[in-house]
C-alpha cells in the first residue's frame, strides 16, 4: 500500500474473490484488537470484499458504499477480474452522487447539535438529486442509507457523551 501510494490493498483469496485491507482495518485489527504485527493478511482483511461491477452507475456504487458502510468497493468485471477500487471521494464529482458530501458530513459530526443541523439539509439535498434525474427508486434507497447513517451517528454521539 505504501509503495504504491494507495489507501487499500486487494488480496486475491480465490478466483474472482478478493479480501480488502485498508489503513483503518489495520489500525483496528492491530492496535485495537491487539493482533501481532506478523498476523497473516487473511486474519486481518475484510473478506470477502464489497465489490461493484465495471459499468455500474455512480449512483449504484454510492448506494452500495453507503448501505455497506465501507470505505472502498473493489471494482471487478463480469468475469471477476479486479480493475481497481472506488471510495466516496471518487464519487463526489458525479452529478448523481450529490448526497455523498452530506453523507460524509453526517458521519463526521462532532456534536448532536451539528448532527441536527446537517440532518435538516437532507430533504433539500434529496429533492435536488431527484430533480437532477436520479430515479425515485434510487433516491429512496439513498434516503434509507442516509437515515441509517444519521441514526448510527446519533447513537455514537449519545454513548460518547
Amino acid at each position: 500500500m505504501t509503495v504504491r501510494g494507495l489507501d487499500y490493498a486487494a488480496v486475491g483469496i480465490a478466483p474472482a474473490r478478493y479480501g480488502l485491507i485498508t489503513d483503518s482495518i489495520l489500525r483496528r485489527r492491530i492496535l485495537v484488537d491487539r493482533l501481532p504485527l506478523d498476523t497473516p493478511a487473511a486474519r486481518v482483511m475484510h473478506s470477502p470484499a464489497n465489490t461493484a461491477r465495471l459499468g455500474d452507475s455512480a449512483a449504484e456504487a454510492l448506494i452500495r458504499l453507503l448501505d455497506q458502510d465501507t470505505e472502498f468497493l473493489l471494482v471487478t468485471d463480469r468475469a471477476g477480474e479486479l480493475h481497481g477500487a472506488i471510495s466516496p471521494r471518487d464519487l463526489v464529482v458525479s452529478p448523481t452522487t450529490a448526497g455523498v458530501a452530506l453523507h460524509e458530513q453526517i458521519r463526521r459530526c462532532d456534536t448532536i447539535d451539528d448532527l441536527v443541523e446537517r440532518t435538516r439539509t437532507v430533504p433539500a439535498t434529496l429533492v435536488n438529486i431527484l430533480d437532477g434525474g436520479l430515479s425515485s427508486t434510487r433516491v429512496i434507497a439513498l434516503y434509507g442509507a442516509m437515515l441509517d447513517t444519521i441514526i448510527r451517528r446519533a447513537i455514537q454521539l449519545v454513548f460518547h457523551q
